[in-house]
């Protein structure tokens, strides 16, 4: 038979345990991946445009900034899914001029009219992205 001793240390240590296992913490555990790759207009690479992957099915999404290269990463997992994208010049910086070598056609500015859908799994996922003017 257990003594109010032994019960109440038992307690201690299961409460314990589950502070550590995360028993019913509520920790998110659905499956995201990671997104990079290289956005090109024309076969040339397109820097200082900002590509933005957005779910409604899924309310989630993320957002990157290409390199000079054309090259970028989004700042953050996303769930595993398919995603709407769009491509955005970056506003230039205040006192700044345009910066006339990002000239992204208007059609990928929209998720409605960009026809960019790509799938992102779980990992890490390169996603190339090749624009026509």
């Amino acid at each position: 038979m257990l003594t109010m001793k032994s019960l109440l240390a038992s307690l201690v240590l299961v409460a314990g345990l589950c502070s550590l296992q995360g028993c019913g913490s509520g920790r998110d555990t659905t499956p995201t991946g990671t997104v990079t790759g290289k956005v090109t207009l024309g076969g040339q690479p397109l820097s200082s445009v900002i590509v933005e992957f957005f779910s409604s099915e899924l309310g989630a999404g993320s957002m990157g900034v290409t390199q000079e290269d054309g090259t970028y990463k989004t700042d953050g997992t996303l769930p595993i899914g398919k995603y709407a994208v769009t491509v955005n010049p970056q506003p230039p910086e205040p006192g700044q001029p345009e910066n006339k070598s990002n000239q992204v056609p208007k059609k990928y500015i929209s998720a409605k009219t960009s026809g960019l859908e790509f799938e992102v799994t779980g990992g890490a996922n390169v996603i190339d992205i090749a624009l026509e003017k």
